[in-house]
Protein backbone atom coordinates (compact mmCIF):
# COMPACT_ATOMS: atom_id res chain seq x y z
CA UNK A 1 0.00 0.00 0.00
CA UNK A 2 2.77 2.68 0.87
CA UNK A 3 4.62 1.99 -2.39
CA UNK A 4 1.44 1.95 -4.36
CA UNK A 5 0.72 6.08 -2.61
CA UNK A 6 4.05 6.71 -3.10
CA UNK A 7 4.48 5.66 -6.84
CA UNK A 8 1.21 7.44 -7.63
CA UNK A 9 2.13 10.69 -5.44
CA UNK A 10 -0.02 12.94 -2.85
CA UNK A 11 -1.22 15.08 -5.55
CA UNK A 12 -2.98 12.25 -6.89
CA UNK A 13 -3.95 10.98 -3.15
CA UNK A 14 -5.29 14.36 -3.05
CA UNK A 15 -7.62 14.50 -5.81
CA UNK A 16 -9.23 11.31 -5.37
CA UNK A 17 -9.52 11.52 -1.36
CA UNK A 18 -10.80 15.26 -0.64
CA UNK A 19 -12.40 16.24 -4.20
CA UNK A 20 -16.26 15.04 -4.64
CA UNK A 21 -18.62 16.13 -7.25
CA UNK A 22 -22.55 15.48 -7.69
CA UNK A 23 -21.97 15.68 -11.41
CA UNK A 24 -19.82 14.72 -14.14
CA UNK A 25 -16.91 16.51 -14.26
CA UNK A 26 -14.70 16.75 -17.61
CA UNK A 27 -11.61 15.45 -18.08
CA UNK A 28 -9.92 18.76 -18.67
CA UNK A 29 -11.58 20.25 -15.63
CA UNK A 30 -10.16 17.32 -13.34
CA UNK A 31 -6.89 17.86 -14.60
CA UNK A 32 -6.64 21.71 -13.50
CA UNK A 33 -7.79 20.51 -10.66
CA UNK A 34 -4.85 18.03 -10.09
CA UNK A 35 -2.44 20.81 -11.85
CA UNK A 36 -3.53 22.99 -8.90
CA UNK A 37 -3.45 20.86 -6.36
CA UNK A 38 0.01 19.65 -7.08
CA UNK A 39 0.83 23.84 -7.39
CA UNK A 40 -0.29 23.41 -3.20
CA UNK A 41 2.31 21.25 -2.47
CA UNK A 42 5.00 23.07 -4.17
CA UNK A 43 5.56 24.94 -1.05
CA UNK A 44 6.24 21.27 1.20
CA UNK A 45 9.86 19.47 1.56
CA UNK A 46 9.64 16.26 -1.60
CA UNK A 47 7.91 13.61 -0.19
CA UNK A 48 10.49 10.61 -0.59
CA UNK A 49 9.19 7.85 2.33
CA UNK A 50 5.45 7.33 3.51
CA UNK A 51 6.68 9.78 6.90
CA UNK A 52 7.05 12.17 4.68
CA UNK A 53 3.82 11.84 3.01
CA UNK A 54 2.00 11.80 5.90
CA UNK A 55 3.71 14.91 7.21
CA UNK A 56 2.52 16.44 4.39
CA UNK A 57 -0.89 15.38 3.56
CA UNK A 58 -1.40 16.54 7.15
CA UNK A 59 0.23 19.66 6.77
CA UNK A 60 -1.44 20.52 3.59
CA UNK A 61 -4.83 19.49 4.70
CA UNK A 62 -4.86 21.67 8.03
CA UNK A 63 -3.40 24.47 5.24
CA UNK A 64 -5.89 24.37 2.64
CA UNK A 65 -8.87 22.34 4.42
CA UNK A 66 -9.07 22.91 8.11
CA UNK A 67 -7.98 26.37 8.22
CA UNK A 68 -9.58 27.64 4.62
CA UNK A 69 -13.04 25.50 4.67
CA UNK A 70 -13.42 24.42 8.47
CA UNK A 71 -12.98 27.56 10.26
CA UNK A 72 -14.35 29.91 7.54
CA UNK A 73 -17.62 27.77 7.78
CA UNK A 74 -17.47 28.67 11.87
CA UNK A 75 -17.46 32.42 11.15
CA UNK A 76 -20.91 32.34 10.98
CA UNK A 77 -21.03 31.90 14.80
CA UNK A 78 -19.33 35.62 15.01
CA UNK A 79 -21.92 36.34 12.74
CA UNK A 80 -24.77 35.97 15.23
CA UNK A 81 -22.45 37.10 18.01
CA UNK A 82 -21.45 33.81 19.79
CA UNK A 83 -17.64 32.65 20.30
CA UNK A 84 -16.76 29.24 18.96
CA UNK A 85 -13.74 27.13 19.73
CA UNK A 86 -12.09 24.18 18.23
CA UNK A 87 -10.74 22.17 21.41
CA UNK A 88 -9.27 18.95 18.80
CA UNK A 89 -6.87 21.86 17.08
CA UNK A 90 -5.80 23.26 20.44
CA UNK A 91 -1.94 23.98 19.50
CA UNK A 92 -0.71 21.85 22.50
CA UNK A 93 -2.30 19.06 21.35
CA UNK A 94 -1.56 19.23 17.87
CA UNK A 95 2.06 19.69 18.61
CA UNK A 96 1.49 16.51 21.17
CA UNK A 97 0.12 14.98 18.37
CA UNK A 98 2.79 15.46 15.06
CA UNK A 99 5.39 14.05 17.47
CA UNK A 100 3.08 10.39 17.83
CA UNK A 101 4.19 7.69 16.01
CA UNK A 102 2.77 6.68 12.45
CA UNK A 103 1.98 3.20 13.93
CA UNK A 104 -1.06 5.05 16.24
CA UNK A 105 -1.57 7.73 13.39
CA UNK A 106 -2.87 5.59 10.63
CA UNK A 107 -6.36 5.44 10.65
CA UNK A 108 -6.65 7.03 13.84
CA UNK A 109 -5.56 4.15 15.74
CA UNK A 110 -4.60 6.14 18.50
CA UNK A 111 -7.37 8.58 18.52
CA UNK A 112 -9.76 6.26 18.27
CA UNK A 113 -8.53 4.00 21.19
CA UNK A 114 -8.44 6.49 23.68
CA UNK A 115 -11.84 7.71 22.94
CA UNK A 116 -13.53 3.98 23.45
CA UNK A 117 -11.14 3.41 26.61
CA UNK A 118 -11.31 6.34 27.85
CA UNK A 119 -14.37 7.99 27.57
CA UNK A 120 -17.22 6.09 25.14
CA UNK A 121 -17.39 2.65 27.15
CA UNK A 122 -17.21 4.72 30.82
CA UNK A 123 -20.38 6.01 29.48
CA UNK A 124 -21.48 2.90 27.73
CA UNK A 125 -22.15 4.84 24.68
CA UNK A 126 -19.28 3.28 22.91
CA UNK A 127 -20.83 2.11 19.18
CA UNK A 128 -18.12 1.75 16.30
CA UNK A 129 -19.82 2.70 13.00
CA UNK A 130 -18.76 0.41 9.90
CA UNK A 131 -15.86 2.15 7.91
CA UNK A 132 -16.13 4.32 5.06
CA UNK A 133 -16.67 1.79 2.22
CA UNK A 134 -13.89 3.56 0.17
CA UNK A 135 -11.95 2.22 3.13
CA UNK A 136 -12.09 -1.02 2.31
CA UNK A 137 -9.14 -3.18 0.19
CA UNK A 138 -11.43 -4.33 -2.64
CA UNK A 139 -12.94 -0.80 -2.91
CA UNK A 140 -9.06 0.62 -2.99
CA UNK A 141 -8.21 -1.62 -5.45
CA UNK A 142 -11.13 -1.33 -7.82
CA UNK A 143 -10.16 2.53 -7.52
CA UNK A 144 -7.14 1.91 -8.46
CA UNK A 145 -8.10 -0.38 -11.70
CA UNK A 146 -10.73 1.67 -13.24
CA UNK A 147 -10.74 5.29 -15.03
CA UNK A 148 -11.76 8.29 -12.91
CA UNK A 149 -14.86 8.84 -14.81
CA UNK A 150 -15.68 5.48 -14.53
CA UNK A 151 -15.23 5.34 -10.55
CA UNK A 152 -16.97 8.49 -9.98
CA UNK A 153 -20.13 7.04 -11.95
CA UNK A 154 -19.96 3.98 -9.78
CA UNK A 155 -19.93 6.34 -6.64
CA UNK A 156 -22.83 8.24 -7.90
CA UNK A 157 -25.09 5.42 -8.41
CA UNK A 158 -24.06 3.71 -5.05
CA UNK A 159 -24.81 7.17 -2.77
CA UNK A 160 -28.15 7.40 -4.70
CA UNK A 161 -29.12 4.09 -3.93
CA UNK A 162 -27.87 4.21 -0.27
CA UNK A 163 -29.60 7.68 0.25
CA UNK A 164 -33.08 6.07 -1.23
CA UNK A 165 -32.87 2.98 1.05
CA UNK A 166 -30.51 4.00 4.15
CA UNK A 167 -30.80 8.02 3.93
CA UNK A 168 -28.13 8.72 6.80
CA UNK A 169 -29.41 12.09 8.22
CA UNK A 170 -29.71 12.29 12.07
CA UNK A 171 -29.12 16.22 12.10
CA UNK A 172 -31.54 16.73 9.25
CA UNK A 173 -29.01 18.12 6.67
CA UNK A 174 -30.37 16.51 3.92
CA UNK A 175 -34.21 18.04 4.57
CA UNK A 176 -32.38 21.25 4.36
CA UNK A 177 -30.39 20.82 1.42
CA UNK A 178 -33.82 20.03 -0.14
CA UNK A 179 -35.94 23.08 0.78
CA UNK A 180 -32.86 25.43 0.13
CA UNK A 181 -32.77 23.34 -3.42
CA UNK A 182 -37.02 23.75 -3.60
CA UNK A 183 -36.57 27.42 -2.57
CA UNK A 184 -33.55 28.29 -5.70
CA UNK A 185 -35.83 26.59 -8.40
CA UNK A 186 -39.12 28.56 -7.01
CA UNK A 187 -37.20 31.80 -6.41
CA UNK A 188 -34.89 31.97 -8.78
CA UNK A 189 -35.60 29.17 -11.12
CA UNK A 190 -32.04 28.01 -10.72
CA UNK A 191 -32.18 23.93 -10.81
CA UNK A 192 -29.89 22.16 -8.61
CA UNK A 193 -29.64 18.56 -8.87
CA UNK A 194 -30.97 16.71 -5.91
CA UNK A 195 -27.73 17.10 -3.45
CA UNK A 196 -25.88 13.96 -1.64
CA UNK A 197 -24.37 16.51 0.57
CA UNK A 198 -25.68 19.87 2.31
CA UNK A 199 -23.06 21.62 0.66
CA UNK A 200 -23.65 20.77 -2.58
CA UNK A 201 -26.58 23.13 -2.19
CA UNK A 202 -25.24 25.49 0.16
CA UNK A 203 -22.69 27.00 -2.57
CA UNK A 204 -25.44 27.87 -5.09
CA UNK A 205 -27.87 29.32 -2.62
CA UNK A 206 -25.52 31.53 -1.03
CA UNK A 207 -24.04 32.59 -4.69
CA UNK A 208 -27.23 33.14 -5.19
CA UNK A 209 -28.02 35.57 -2.29
CA UNK A 210 -24.48 37.21 -2.71
CA UNK A 211 -26.05 40.55 -4.49
CA UNK A 212 -28.90 41.24 -1.89
CA UNK A 213 -26.30 40.38 1.07
CA UNK A 214 -23.43 43.07 -0.67
CA UNK A 215 -26.37 45.25 -1.13
CA UNK A 216 -27.48 45.38 2.30
CA UNK A 217 -24.03 46.21 3.33
CA UNK A 218 -23.57 48.66 1.54
CA UNK A 219 -26.73 50.40 2.57
CA UNK A 220 -25.67 49.80 5.96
Amino acid sequence: MASELLRAGLGDYISKTHLSFSQAVSPAMMETLRERIQDTLSEYPPVETIEDFVSVHEAWFTVHKVAKFVVNSLRVYEHFGFEWLMPLWDRELCDFWYTVPLQYRQRSELYESYLFERVFEPLSVGFRKAPPLGDSAPIRILHASLPEAWYAALRRVHQKVKLRYWPPDPNGFLTLAEFLRKDLLEAQGLEVPRAHNVNEVIAPYFLSRLPVLLSSFSAS
